[in-house]
């Protein structure tokens, strides 16, 4: 992974520098990950910075397309992985994988495969070394079928998220139907 991609851990956020919402630079904090809206690409945040702030910080971006992960305590546990939508900065709670030498739509779905809690140390606070990261083997097909295979992934994606909300609106017209029952015996028998 190291060959194909720059890993990138996040920096320290101060209290004093976070809060602003309308600054030009997203600064990703792991709570990020779980704003509706944020489930695949994390297109919002809670906390922006500028360019000053930044230096200040000793903080980095890294570019659109970037995949980022909790890599520090319970929230790596949760195995999310996302995209970011704009060049963003993130808090030290965050790792993130820039790809160089592979699309990061498949950069992403290649990340789904892999179990981050396999990855971290077990001490008290289970935490990844970016070290860790860089030795993962990721298979690199010629980028024309990287994008053939995403295209199929999401396309499949997409069939189950379908198939999954029609069973979900088949169960709530299951779950109705003994009141339903119910009101139309009660309403037959009260005329007799």
């Amino acid at each position: 992974m190291g060959e194909v991609c720059e890993i990138v851990n996040g920096s320290g956020f101060k209290l004093s520098h976070q809060g602003h919402a309308s600054l030009p630079i997203p600064f990703i904090k792991v709570s990020d990950m779980n704003t509706e809206g944020n489930e695949r690409v994390i297109s919002q945040s809670a906390n922006t910075v500028d360019r000053r702030m930044l230096k200040e910080l000793k903080a980095r971006t890294c570019p659109a397309g970037s995949v980022i992960f909790p890599k520090v305590g319970g929230a790596l546990l949760t195995n999310k992985k996302r995209i970011l939508k704009y060049e963003s900065a993130f808090d030290n709670n965050v790792m993130g994988v820039v790809p160089v030498g592979v699309s990061s739509e498949w950069l992403f779905h290649w990340l789904q495969t892999i179990d981050l809690p396999s990855l971290a140390n077990i001490q008290a606070l289970p935490s990844i070394k970016s070290s860790v990261v860089k030795e993962l083997k990721i298979p690199i097909p010629p980028i024309s079928e990287q994008r053939r295979i995403v295209a199929l992934i999401d396309g499949r994606l997409a069939a189950a998220r379908r198939l999954q909300s029609a069973a979900r609106d088949g169960l709530e017209a299951i779950e109705a139907m003994p009141s339903a029952l119910l009101r139309r015996a009660m309403a037959d028998g009260d005329g007799g």
